[in-house]
């Protein structure tokens, strides 16, 4: 919504990129603005770290931070019990050169990630195949 006035590709190939080299800003974004994948309920986001110098990029730079903040979270808790493979799949819509090289410099910096397209479906077909294997 922040940047309706581009094109898709500008956003992800220039813009963001662009946006996501700054790393001293204040604000911050809690997710779940648009929802969650386990809620039936349309879930609310939040900014803090405001002020009257806060501009738009400074809220795509939080809401992108934001929102990879739980995967972050995440992967340190998984690494305190199991041994995680340091080479990562990059997925989704916005998943491009710039914002792989953005998440291994920073948020993720010791990942190595690899762009897939439709991984979501690949996992679910090789999910089908073991369990028609283990039903045969």
């Amino acid at each position: 919504q922040f940047c309706q006035d581009m094109e898709k590709k500008t956003f992800y190939d220039q813009y963001l990129p662009e946006v996501l080299q700054e790393t001293d800003s204040t604000e911050v974004f809690h997710p779940h603005l648009s929802g969650n994948r386990f809620s039936m309920v349309q879930q609310k986001g939040v900014f803090s770290g405001l002020t009257l110098k806060t501009t738009r990029e400074d809220l795509v730079r939080a809401v992108a931070k934001g929102v990879m903040k739980p995967m972050e979270v995440t992967l340190a808790e998984c690494q305190k019990h199991i041994q995680l493979s340091k080479s990562l799949f990059l997925t989704g819509g916005g998943a491009n050169e710039s914002l792989k090289h953005y998440k291994e410099q920073t948020v993720f910096s010791g990942y190595t990630f690899t762009l897939r397209k439709e991984c979501s479906l690949v996992g679910v077909a090789k999910l089908a195949v073991k369990f028609m294997g283990e039903t045969s």
